[in-house]
């Protein structure tokens, strides 16, 4: 999918639950990533679909991005190809200083 919505340049890692022992909602996958490239979890963004997404993403301290399922309290797209304008919006701004 990420290929296919050219979003693919966007991520070095992506992981699933075949890769990893804990899986969601546990924020294991979140923290070996911040920890592989010395990030903090002001610096992270963590982008899914489902209530068990957010539950992750809070859990890791981490900005929250939803796609097509809005939760209060995180960024929501309707699509990912909304995606690329919203990380550009991150790299002018601090992440997470506000939800919209």
């Amino acid at each position: 999918l990420l290929e296919y919505l050219n979003l693919i340049d966007y991520f070095d890692v992506v992981l699933s639950a075949n890769d990893v022992v804990n899986a969601k909602p546990d924020p294991y996958p979140i923290e070996f990533i911040m920890e592989k490239w010395s990030i903090l979890p002001s610096e992270t963004v963590y982008v899914g679909d489902s209530e068990i997404d957010v539950e992750t993403g809070i859990r890791a301290n981490v900005t929250i991005v939803t796609v097509k399922n809005s939760f209060e309290g995180v960024y929501f797209l309707n699509s990912l190809r909304e995606l690329p304008a919203l990380i550009t919006k991150f790299e002018k701004t601090k992440i997470g200083e506000g939800v919209t």
